[in-house]
């Protein structure tokens, strides 16, 4: 699949997949996918399911919220069919030469259809408009 960007930081394909980015009041979608991925790949994140569960609504908000309205970050996360799919967090640092990205996940439902593709290339379009010179796995 390969993803086309419009305007409103949404991306489409011709296979019915979106990527945008959270707004704020969102966090429930990325809470959900948090927990779902170490659930998943327990090995590949942290903090754990269980930290995840631990964590109140009202943290939720406030983490995710305060992501969403940082100049320096942003959160996107796929959707196929309606259903969440995958997600990916980027920041630029404070020189605003490079933008590190993490958090990153597809769903196992999603994996080879070009979801994590999608994301990188929000990623990517996002740190060009940054100005940033180097991409990174954070």
């Amino acid at each position: 699949m390969t993803a086309h960007m419009h305007s409103g930081g949404v991306a489409r394909d011709t296979g019915g997949m979106i990527v945008r980015e959270l707004v704020e009041g969102e966090w429930p979608l990325w809470r959900d996918m948090a927990i779902d991925a170490s659930t998943d790949s327990p090995d590949s994140f942290r903090p754990t399911t269980a930290d995840h569960l631990a964590t109140s609504n009202a943290e939720w908000g406030e983490l995710i919220d305060s992501t969403v309205r940082h100049p320096r970050g942003c959160l996107w996360f796929a959707e196929v069919d309606g259903e969440q799919v995958g997600k990916v967090f980027a920041r630029i640092d404070e020189a605003l030469e490079a933008v590190e990205f993490g958090a990153m996940w597809v769903a196992p439902s999603a994996r080879g259809a070009g979801v994590g593709t999608a994301l990188l290339g929000a990623v990517r379009a996002w740190a060009i408009d940054q100005g940033a010179r180097t991409l990174e796995c954070w």
